[in-house]
């Protein structure tokens, strides 16, 4: 009788609630058994930052998030992480007193798994709801964006105040992610790597320039680098020295975390800048970098396909080992082509297949193998490939 009363009186409350600016969805643990809530609201408008969840079968129970001041603004963030949930499980959730359901699902341990990966985003809002919409109607249980995700750093920023500027970017890309939800309102969770766009390039410290980033994601503390762990499936999601260089910790860090992974059967690696680019220069300064310090340890320990953006076109590589095309060697698969105008590819002995086009690479996992295909703007198939497992 006194839950009914307190979900009565929930629903009534809701009636007067100001819904959230921004919602969204993303991992800080184990994508299996947690979720990351995220929402924005205005300080006059932010109400209670707490959160009313259920299984479907379930009973409501309600959380307390931390709400936070987003940096010279107006602006709430508030975060709730969500731990001990059941795997492949949907669950139910309303925010503060919104009268608005929504819903996601945790992930299976064992699969089978399907998910979306791009980069280089919110260039314009035309170009990224098209692409959104193909994503969309894959019905993927998440996507990555590997860096440039909402163009908040470049030129324009230098023409306006800069904050100001950089703010209303990644509000903007926000509240058009928030669209991101299925007919049955599950929303898609989403998992970033930084790009060059999204860091503020003039700063001193990397608390500096990833200050963004880390307000609006669940970056580990101290990094701008992570794993996600989901069964078979290891994503390396890595900082191409953006907020942290390159060399040093984060390169021993990727040397321990795959050496911890060497029984995962599927080791994938995003990020953002390309160690074999197909419209930038191949001896560029940080191209020569990634294939000095990391596709070594690719090669070494087994990733099969390492997916590479900010060059605004279609590409896949030959498979690559030691500076050669070897069918054991890494698949090199992008390249930032998400929501941005494309460029036309250059000739290079590397690349299997490119052309100038926006596109996403999906990722199929389940008992039959691992399929990855890439579509374009308008939902074309413009590639498929079968993935061997490191084992394979």
């Amino acid at each position: 009788m006194i839950r009914n009363i307190l979900v009565v009186l929930f629903w009534v409350g809701g009636l007067c609630a100001k819904e959230p600016s921004a919602l969204y969805l993303t991992w800080a643990s184990d994508p299996t058994t947690s979720m990351t809530i995220y929402w924005h609201t205005e300080a006059k408008h932010s109400g209670p930052s707490k959160v009313w969840y259920r299984e479907e079968q379930g009973f409501w129970t309600c959380q307390e998030a931390v709400a936070t001041p987003i940096y010279k603004s107006d602006v709430i963030a508030h975060r709730l992480e969500l731990t001990g949930l059941h795997p492949g499980s949907t669950y139910l959730f309303r925010i503060g007193d919104e009268p608005e359901t929504y819903r996601f699902t945790t992930l299976q341990p064992s699969g089978p798994l399907y998910f979306a990966i791009g980069g280089d985003a919110f260039f314009s809002l035309s170009l990224l709801r098209e692409m959104n919409m193909q994503v969309l109607s894959k019905d993927v249980d998440f996507v990555v964006l590997g860096g440039d995700i909402a163009y908040s750093n470049g030129v324009s920023s230098f023409l306006q105040q800069r904050d100001t500027y950089e703010l209303k970017r990644w509000l903007a890309f926000f509240k058009e992610w928030k669209k991101m939800r299925t007919d049955d309102g599950r929303l898609i969770p989403l998992v970033v790597t930084p790009g060059n766009h999204d860091v503020r390039s003039d700063a001193k410290t990397p608390e500096e320039k990833g200050r963004r980033l880390f307000e609006f994601f669940s970056f580990p503390k101290g990094a701008s680098y992570s794993v996600l762990d989901i069964g078979p499936i290891s994503l390396f999601l890595l900082d191409t020295g953006h907020v942290y260089p390159i060399e040093g910790a984060q390169t021993t860090w990727l040397e321990k975390a795959l050496s911890a992974r060497q029984d995962v059967p599927y080791k994938l690696a995003v990020y953002h800048i390309s160690a074999y680019p197909a419209y930038y220069s191949y001896s560029g300064k940080v191209p020569t970098k990634i294939r000095d310090l990391w596709v070594p340890l690719f090669e070494s320990y087994g990733i099969r396909a390492a997916f590479e953006h900010h060059n605004h076109v279609f590409k896949r590589t030959f498979p690559l080992r030691a500076g050669n095309i070897d069918p054991q060697g890494v698949i090199y698969l992008g390249d930032g082509a998400f929501g941005v105008p494309t460029r036309s590819p250059r000739s290079a002995w590397y690349l299997a297949a490119s052309k100038k086009s926006r596109c996403f690479w999906t990722l199929r996992l389940d008992t039959s193998g691992c399929l990855l295909e890439a579509y374009d703007s308008w939902g074309k198939r413009l590639d498929a490939l079968t993935l061997p497992s490191s084992s394979g």
